[in-house]
């Protein structure tokens, strides 16, 4: 038994040493293993990195980009959306060019450049004076001198039985910055205009035309000069629908053609009511009449016979200073005379001849509004049978 236990000892010796070295692995194995077990969610993480930096620079944004875009819009939401840049800050803007444009647009094509640039530069930034140049505020100054003498002169030309209160009031609508700045607008001078703030103010253009003016009256005489205000400033009566009160506001318009009647040596006017509707309801309507001499002057409607009688003494005074509510350009001819005004009581109109064309004929004389004066000088309506009539059925007894 002793002698087999020993034998059975030195067998497992045997056969169990060379297989130790197979059930362990080599040392450098071991550790290149564990080395890459320990390693790998470190690689992994910055191969994701490298990856998303690689997706990030393929779209161009970062990842600050989204919040600063929120914070930016927030800005301009709180803040506004900002003025549109001025045409002479863009690169393809050429100042000669535009100057150059500016005085086809005037229809007055021997002011140079340099001189337009003298008009629309304002004090602030005028430089010309010490080389020689024009300066804006002596050509403003001018030229609200002669527009003030050329439109005092049109005015009383066109609106001759107008009193001088009221002719006043048209001269300093013609003449005020809202007037004079639309006109600036309208050709091209807000662009232009070198002002202290941008854009440029009314008053900044509307001395900017005023400029222009005088340059116009150094180079082209008066003629061209009036041809120039009849073209665009005098048109401003005739646009928009104008109302001659609403320039020239009066408080009694019944004294006013009292006064304007005992002047002319006729009777004084009398209203009549000669119609009424819904006299008891909520929106009712009188029809006031004027009379004088056997003439009938005006009628207008009204929702009382007070509102009515004003109204009817506006309306007749309009007819007399040529300004009636709905009036026409009257057309000028080669002569220098007025062609006689379309009455409005023929419900007929003509079509109407385009005062501001922008082009200047300085052998014609351009008349501003077609004054309907027909009514004060046609011979006057039959009224001893003591009816008026006020439609083609209706007649009313005055």
């Amino acid at each position: 038994m002793a002698a087999l236990s020993a034998s059975l000892r030195s067998l497992t010796a045997v056969t169990s040493r060379p297989l130790l070295p197979l059930l362990r692995p080599p040392p450098l194995l071991l550790h290149h293993h564990h080395h890459h077990i320990l390693h790998r969610p470190q690689q992994q993480q910055q191969q994701q990195q490298q990856q998303h930096q690689q997706q990030q620079q393929q779209r161009g944004h970062k990842r600050w980009l989204r919040a600063h875009l929120a914070l930016q819009a927030r800005m301009e939401r709180k803040a506004g959306k900002p003025p549109p840049p001025l045409r002479r800050e863009r690169d393809n803007f050429d100042l000669s060019a535009e100057l150059a444009a500016l005085a086809c647009r005037l229809g007055e094509e021997h002011l140079s450049p340099g001189q337009l640039a003298a008009a629309v530069r304002s004090p602030c930034c005028d430089r010309g004076r010490g080389r020689g140049g024009e300066n804006h505020g002596e050509l403003a100054g001018d030229g609200a001198r002669l527009t003030a003498e050329v439109l005092d002169s049109e005015l009383a030309r066109d609106f001759p039985r107008m009193p001088d209160g009221g002719r006043d009031a048209l001269r300093t609508f013609l003449m005020s910055d809202e007037t004079l700045s639309g006109v600036a607008r309208a050709l091209g001078l807000a662009h232009l205009v070198l002002a202290a703030r941008d854009p440029p103010p009314d008053s900044a253009l509307a001395r900017s035309l005023l400029a222009i003016v005088s340059l116009v009256r150094a180079s082209g005489g008066e003629e061209r000069t009036i041809a120039f205000l009849q073209s665009f400033v005098l048109p401003q009566l005739l646009c928009g629908g104008r109302d001659l009160f609403s320039l020239w506001p009066v408080g009694d318009p019944m004294s006013l053609l009292r006064e304007e009647t005992e002047r002319r040596s006729r009777a004084p006017p009398e209203p009549r009511l000669i119609r009424s509707a819904g006299a008891a309801s909520a929106l009712p309507c009188y029809l006031v009449a004027i009379y004088s001499d056997g003439r009938v002057l005006s009628e207008a409607p009204g929702e009382t016979p007070l509102v009515a009688e004003e109204e009817a003494a506006r309306s007749a005074l309009r007819r007399l200073y040529g300004f009636p509510a709905t009036r026409l350009p009257a057309q000028s001819v080669a002569s220098g005379t007025h062609s006689q005004p379309q009455s409005v009581a023929s419900g007929t109109h003509s079509q109407p001849q385009s005062v501001a064309s922008g082009t200047h004929s300085t052998s014609e004389t351009h008349s501003l509004t077609a004054t309907v004066r027909s009514v004060w000088d046609s011979q006057p309506q039959s009224v001893a049978s003591g009816t008026h009539s006020t439609s083609g059925t209706h007649s009313h007894s005055p």
